[in-house]
């Protein structure tokens, strides 16, 4: 059996309150190198460190790192007082950790051949996106409404945003086809599906670079990096990871 090769695996998180049905984002600043994606919103998540064994260690590590109430100036990109006071952090990344000790919070794996944009090329990729689902009371939306609105900020890895479905569509239909995107990578495949079946909105779609496409995979989120090796290679792990030897992924 031929397998695919893969350039990454993250693991994204659909994260939405439960009343309002709003959802947080990260957000690519004005100075992101993929100028396409600049301003566009991603799903909020990473990729794999040579430590992670499954994409639901990746999405725990990542949740950690994203909300964390203290970090190290010497890790930010930016002055540390410009968080959130730390409790409204802390909250909400115990309220994400939390969810997953109630639910399996495993959507669903999404084969994605994207478009990126490094050196402002457009360049294909592959990559498996595994996407966890968090809906949050909205006790914590309302925390971190209300720090945004006070130019604070809730994450230590970039910016933060909150977005209702109707804004994300009416920003969408206000751009071109060639972006810059309302959404970034693969959520313009990601997003409708969800909202397909979970939601039951048919009719919902969102502009992405030409020869974006992209399916769901059988079998939903999977227990272990391994057990996807029967299918997937990985071009670009890091070297030092146990499953070495490969060229380090790209970040999506």
């Amino acid at each position: 059996m031929t397998r695919v090769g893969l350039d990454a695996h993250p693991t994204n998180t659909i994260i939405y309150g439960k009343e309002s049905g709003d959802f947080l984002f990260s957000l690519y600043d004005d100075t992101y190198p993929q100028v396409p994606y600049r301003l566009s919103a991603n799903l909020i998540g990473g990729n794999p460190n040579d430590r992670d064994t499954s994409p639901l260690t990746t999405w725990r590590r990542e949740m950690a790192e994203e909300f964390d109430p203290t970090p190290d100036q010497k890790n930010l990109r930016f002055d540390k007082n410009e968080l959130a006071a730390p409790e409204v952090i802390g909250e909400v990344r115990d309220a994400l950790l939390a969810v997953e000790r109630t639910r399996d919070i495993r959507y669903a794996d999404f084969f994605v051949n994207g478009i990126g944009f490094p050196r402002n090329v457009a360049t294909p990729y592959t990559a498996i996106f595994s996407v966890v689902e968090a809906g949050l009371d909205e006790r914590y939306f309302e925390q971190m409404r209300r720090a945004l609105a006070d130019g604070r900020r809730i994450m230590s890895e970039g910016r933060a945003v909150i977005y209702s479905l109707n804004s994300l569509l009416e920003r969408d239909r206000s751009v071109g086809s060639d972006g810059p995107y309302v959404v970034a990578h693969g959520v313009p495949i990601i997003l409708p599906v969800y909202l397909r079946e979970q939601k039951g909105l048919d009719e919902v779609t969102f502009k992405g670079p030409q020869g974006l496409s992209g399916r769901t995979l059988l079998g939903g989120v999977r227990d272990s990096y391994d057990s996807y090796l029967d299918e997937f290679s990985y071009n670009r792990f890091p070297e030092d990871h146990p499953k070495a030897g490969r060229e380090k992924f790209r970040t999506y």
